[in-house]
């Protein structure tokens, strides 16, 4: 069996068709079967890749612990609660507190395992002034953290955990 099974049938369809037996295939629109071969096969080690790559990326998301999904979706229903809330996103779990310079805002940092991806600096932790929901946190104090979108606006939430 041809690696290339596509080619192949339009190579034997042209030559033994006299005329180009589908529209739009007149003069000046053939290509090589050499060349047509080997787009082919880049295409098919290409759609491999992606394949594989996708796999590869359904195992990561299968790596979470049901106890993990379990506390991301008891906090953004949390945060749902909040008078308002269209929508929640950037869950932060593990927040703590590391200063409460007023008593409406407090300054969190969150591990870089917590952070998305593309923020993601394995370097240090991330540091969080949050304003909302800090009324009764103390310095020392855990906490998840969510930005929560109301109409006009969205910001960060302390939640009690």
């Amino acid at each position: 069996m041809s690696d290339t099974p596509r080619t192949d049938k339009e190579a034997e369809e042209v030559m033994f068709t006299p005329t180009p037996s589908k529209p739009g295939c007149g003069f000046g629109e053939a290509v090589d079967a050499d060349f047509a071969r080997t787009l082919e096969r880049e295409l098919a080690t290409a759609n491999e890749t992606i394949q594989k790559l996708r796999k590869k990326k359904s195992k990561k998301k299968s790596m979470v612990s049901a106890y993990s999904l379990a506390i991301l979706k008891s906090i953004k229903q949390q945060a749902m609660k909040i008078k308002g809330a269209t929508s929640v996103s950037h869950i932060y779990p593990r927040a703590y507190c590391i200063a409460k310079p007023a008593p409406l805002c407090a300054v969190f940092v969150t591990p870089c395992m917590d952070s998305e991806p593309q923020i993601r600096n394995e370097k240090y932790s991330s540091a969080h002034t949050v304003g909302n929901g800090v009324e009764n946190v103390k310095v020392g104090d855990w906490c998840a953290i969510a930005y929560v979108t109301t109409p006009g606006c969205g910001t960060l939430y302390a939640l009690p955990i």
